[in-house]
């Protein structure tokens, strides 16, 4: 990968996935690849949403103590804790090596492009930024566009071009 973190490449995911013709180039998606994974979308981002606690919490505590140390340089920074750890923690993860984050791991499911590759690390901020800004402008019932189609993908999916579908070993 190049510094960018622009290229995608084919998800380790779907490389067991069966290929047919033409239908599956019209939708390279099997139905059952989202079943029940508004479920495990929600429980994945509290699993998340914990982790994040721990992080950030550990984070502030330590440039706490590296304040006293540093007659108070140090908590210049804590205003930057919390954003950094988020995006740093969603896009290092959704564009790493699993495509998912560790909530995500736990439930079985993974992120993937429309054409079937793992996201890169440009597409999974993206979709972090967007996340986060159609949550925060449009409020969280923007999240019940995932109710009304099948492929159960909220807005910010659409927008990034992602899809998160379950684990092949899940299936």
């Amino acid at each position: 990968m190049s510094a960018s973190g622009n290229e995608t490449y084919p998800s380790p995911h779907s490389a067991s996935r069966p290929h047919a013709g033409a239908d599956q180039a019209a939708d390279p998606f099997r139905a059952s690849e989202f079943n029940g994974i508004l479920v495990s979308r929600f429980l994945a981002v509290i699993a998340d949403f914990l982790i994040l606690s721990v992080l950030i919490v550990s984070a502030w505590l330590l440039l706490g103590v590296l304040g006293f140390l540093t007659f108070g340089l140090a908590w210049l920074a804590l205003q930057l804790v919390t954003p950094v750890v988020f995006f740093g923690y969603f896009t290092l993860t959704l564009g790493g090596e699993h495509s998912a984050t560790p909530g995500m791991r736990f439930q079985g499911i993974h992120a993937e492009t429309w054409d079937r590759r793992a996201p890169g690390l440009v597409q999974a901020f993206i979709q972090t930024v967007l996340f986060y800004l159609t949550v925060s402008i449009l409020t969280p019932f923007i999240l019940l566009v995932a109710l009304f189609n099948r492929r159960r993908r909220c807005l910010h999916d659409y927008l990034s071009g992602m899809v998160y579908v379950r684990d092949s070993d899940t299936l």
